[in-house]
């Protein structure tokens, strides 16, 4: 069987599971649940929608201090089966640092928050009010951020190896939402 590392490709999965809206529990099952479905099909790396841990429209939600607890303890346990699965993932949700709440993309690989990569650019018009609840990449004050009692890179322009594949070096944007005016094409 041909290795797909030797040719430098790397089997990605992009997953969108169920979620529920604020229910960290239930969320962090269905991703957990689906990186081992990932791995099952020889996946090396595994991506998870924007603040997939919380759900996206949590709205004021963010503003709780319980969400927030759970979804930076989520990572724990998220970690826990990107090691046991030999995989690498990608996962999204809402980080307190310094004050501020950040729309985060986690890099998990072999048991550890490998690095968190802050949102930069924030949507803030139409049905978008991500700057309600967020702040910007721009304004954060540090560079760490502190995971179960480990200081883990925190910004956005990190770029990172995925120790699980050979040479891949990997680097993360949380994109803006855009519509396309598919008349003005």
């Amino acid at each position: 069987m041909l290795n797909p590392f030797e040719f430098g490709f790397v089997r990605t999965g992009v997953i969108s599971p169920e979620l529920r809206v604020a229910d960290v529990e239930f969320n962090v099952a269905e991703i957990g649940a689906s990186i081992r479905r990932a791995a099952d099909v020889g996946a090396s790396l595994v991506l998870f929608p924007e603040l997939g841990v919380t759900g996206y429209t949590c709205g004021d939600l963010f503003y709780q201090s319980l969400l927030l607890e759970r979804a930076r303890s989520a990572l724990s346990t998220l970690a826990r089966v990107a090691a046991e699965t030999k995989i690498a993932a990608v996962v999204g949700l809402p980080l307190l640092q310094d004050g501020k709440i950040y729309n985060c993309a986690a890099f998990l690989c072999e048991g550890a928050v490998v690095c968190i990569v802050p949102k930069t650019y924030l949507p803030n018009t139409q049905e978008y009010y991500e700057a309600r609840w967020f702040t910007s990449a721009r304004y954060a004050l540090l560079d760490t951020i502190e995971i179960d009692g480990t200081h883990v890179p925190f910004g956005a322009d990190i770029l990172f190896r995925a120790t699980n594949v050979p040479g891949c070096v990997i680097g993360i944007e949380i994109s803006v939402h855009h519509e396309i005016d598919s008349a003005s094409n």
